[in-house]
């Protein structure tokens, strides 16, 4: 199979990962690449390929590599929260404004020891049901 990419050519003989295909023609990406297109489609970087394409790099500069960055970085923010405050909390992604998220963090129900609060945040004055009100705005 022969894999091309900006504008160079290698041949394959066996299915191999994005991610080495661009180790092995473009290296300036190795770092950047967050994906590559493939016929119209993305591809992450661990996606294999077993058959003649061509390939385009997806960067933060494309606006599907923003779109992969920012459910990437979703992701691992609603796996810090629940690591950190447990199961009590929860992150409500409610909107973007032009790069920004805006999200906020809430609690899921009253605790009968605590009174519904944790002991980082305090919840007097809070804007919404359950809002935690000690944090500062993103």
């Amino acid at each position: 199979m022969i894999i091309s990419i900006l504008g160079k050519e290698k041949e394959y003989q066996k299915p191999v990962q994005v991610l080495q295909i661009i180790r092995d023609m473009a290296p300036e990406y190795t770092e950047q690449a967050l994906g590559c297109f493939c016929g119209g489609r993305a591809l992450e970087l661990t996606a294999e390929i077993d058959e003649s394409c061509a390939l385009h790099p997806i960067t933060f500069q494309n606006e599907e590599g923003r779109r992969i960055y920012e459910r990437t970085v979703r992701f691992v923010l609603l796996l810090a929260v629940k690591r950190l405050l447990g199961e009590g909390y929860h992150v409500r992604i409610e909107h973007s404004i032009g790069y920004g998220l805006y999200m906020r963090l809430m609690e899921k129900e009253m605790d009968a020891e605590t009174g519904g609060s944790h002991p980082l945040f305090s919840n007097a004055g809070a804007g919404g049901e359950g809002a935690a009100s000690g944090l500062p705005a993103l």
